[in-house]
């Protein structure tokens, strides 16, 4: 099975961190968010919201933030970029 990604930009004072995550990981599974495992069970949510929203209207260097779901490997920074990436495997 081929790997699949997904690239893009938000604006976090307008999409919170979280959701952009459950909505790309949902967009690349075609399927619902509900219908996905809560993320709150691999990244204190609030806290990843608080962070990224915070360093984007702070004065201070760009910060990123790595993890795993749904396994998806998920990179995140504070200027907006999101990549949600699920590794290929062999067929």
């Amino acid at each position: 099975m081929s790997g699949s990604s997904a690239t893009k930009q938000y604006d976090w004072s307008v999409v919170p961190p979280g959701v952009a995550v459950l909505e790309t990981v949902a967009e690349l599974d075609d399927c619902e968010i509900e219908a996905l495992p809560p993320l709150l069970h691999v990244v204190d949510v609030d806290a990843l919201d608080d962070l990224l929203r915070w360093s984007a209207t702070a004065d201070s260097d760009t910060v990123d933030i790595s993890f795993r779901y749904h396994g998806y490997s998920v990179s995140m920074s504070s200027d907006g970029w999101l990549t949600v990436t699920r590794p290929a495997t062999p067929d």
